[in-house]
C-alpha cells in the first residue's frame, strides 16, 4: 500500500520513512537501504539522509559503506551556510554524527 501511495502521491518523506521502518522490522535491510537512497535522491538537504543510510548499513553490518555514508553526511553538513550549521539543532546533529562515526570506526576496526 505504501508503494502504491508513493506512486500515486509522489515522493513523500513520511511514506518513505514508514516503508523504511517496515522493511527494517522485517529484517530486509537491503530494501530499507534502497528506499533511503531514493529519499536522499529527492531531498534538498542530504546530511540527515546520509546519517540514516549509515545507520541502516550498520544494521546490515556493511561498515565500509556506512563509513562512506558518514563521510558524505559530514560533507553535506560542511557545505551548509554557517548560520545553519551553528544552530542548536544542527550542532546536536553534528554531535550525533561524530558519535556514530566513533562507534562505527570501533566496530570496523574490530572486524579487520
Amino acid at each position: 500500500m505504501l508503494i502504491e501511495a508513493i506512486e500515486e502521491l509522489g515522493n513523500n518523506i513520511v511514506l518513505y520513512n514508514k516503508l523504511i521502518a517496515y522493511n527494517v522490522d522485517l529484517g530486509d535491510y537491503s530494501s530499507a537501504i534502497n528506499f533511503q537512497k531514493k529519499v536522499i535522491d529527492f531531498s534538498h538537504r542530504k546530511e540527515r539522509g546520509y546519517l540514516k543510510l549509515a545507520k541502516l548499513q550498520i544494521l546490515q553490518k556493511n561498515y565500509t559503506e556506512a563509513i562512506k555514508s558518514i563521510e558524505l553526511a559530514k560533507k553535506y553538513y560542511s557545505d551548509l551556510p554557517k548560520r545553519i550549521r551553528h544552530t542548536k539543532f544542527m550542532m546536536a546533529f553534528y554531535s550525533e554524527l561524530e558519535l556514530e562515526e566513533e562507534i562505527l570506526k570501533s566496530k570496523h576496526s574490530k572486524r579487520g
